[in-house]
């Protein structure tokens, strides 16, 4: 989607230069698939289509978002800001392919609330004791006021 608002609407940009952005932001096998098709205009709109059946399925995409929330690793691994921008990334992405958030949140809760530290989780839920239901916005609220808490009290530690 940002490739496309980006470089491919950009009607100033021609065909060779759009082929060329498009390869630099490959990554993985598309970057390998990308290294395959030589610099020509005609390329650009073949490895565009190319891509849009390898990569383009709404359902695929979405299941990969899914699996990224799935993955993300113990805050233990990558610290808590990481992991909150990582679960908000991947959320709004499966937002803006119009997954309904909130219906998300009976599973997606109880998978990345196992992610969290012993004492985070216990206050998570204290937190919610009293709710009887699940809400994202309301668990990604906690999960920043974590994050700043954690912050102000490394920054009275440091040297």
């Amino acid at each position: 989607m940002l490739f496309r608002s980006l470089v491919d609407s950009d009607t100033t940009i021609n065909a060779v230069q759009k082929l060329q952005y498009l390869q630099a932001f490959c990554t993985g096998e598309a970057l390998v698939i990308a290294q395959g098709f030589a610099i020509t205009a005609d390329n650009y709109e073949e490895l565009k289509a190319h891509f849009q059946s390898m990569f383009g399925s709404r359902r695929l995409v979405v299941q990969s978002y899914m699996e990224n929330i799935i993955d993300i690793p113990h805050v233990s691994q990558i610290g808590l800001k990481s992991f909150v921008n990582s679960l908000e990334t991947s959320l709004r992405s499966v937002k803006e392919y119009g997954v309904a958030y909130e219906h998300l949140a009976p599973i997606v809760i109880p998978l990345v609330q196992r992610k969290l530290p012993t004492d985070e989780y216990k206050k998570w839920k204290e937190h919610i004791f009293n709710e009887d239901d699940f809400s994202l916005p309301k668990f990604i609220s906690f999960l920043h006021r974590s994050e700043e808490h954690t912050s102000e009290l490394q920054s009275q530690f440091r040297i």
